[in-house]
């Protein structure tokens, strides 16, 4: 993936830096205007860990993805991911997601819900 990220942002010169390494661990000198994670909380066991780590990072909003369990997409998920493929996923709530970003420290958190999950935009 980081390859393929290399390729794709080539473009932008020594603007942008790709790093690899443990998103909590890995230091990282901030702060940004932004913090994304997409895709990556499906993964994450202990996800306050890691929100309070965009805090630390963030100087304006975190933008960040989240599944929801739904009946329709749940159970296949489960299967692939858990069942045979031995990797633990992870669904969220409205309610779960305000705790998560409020005990962290933002000041505000807009939750947009589609489909199978939720796009949270919290600001500092």
């Amino acid at each position: 993936m980081l390859g393929l990220a290399r390729e794709r942002l080539a473009r932008f010169g020594d603007k942008v830096a790709l790093v690899q390494g443990d998103f909590v661990e890995t230091p990282l000198e901030g702060p940004f205007d932004v913090v994304l994670a997409l895709g990556y909380f499906d993964y994450i066991e202990d996800a306050a860990r890691h929100v309070r780590r965009m805090r630390e990072l963030c100087s304006g909003s975190a933008v960040a993805s989240f599944p929801r369990w739904t009946w329709t997409k749940g159970p296949i998920r489960k299967l692939r991911y858990e069942v045979i493929n031995n990797c633990p996923i992870y669904d969220y709530t409205a309610e779960r997601l305000r705790g998560l970003f409020g005990s962290a420290g933002f000041g505000q958190v807009e939750l947009g819900q589609g489909k199978s999950g939720f796009l949270a935009v919290a600001k500092t």
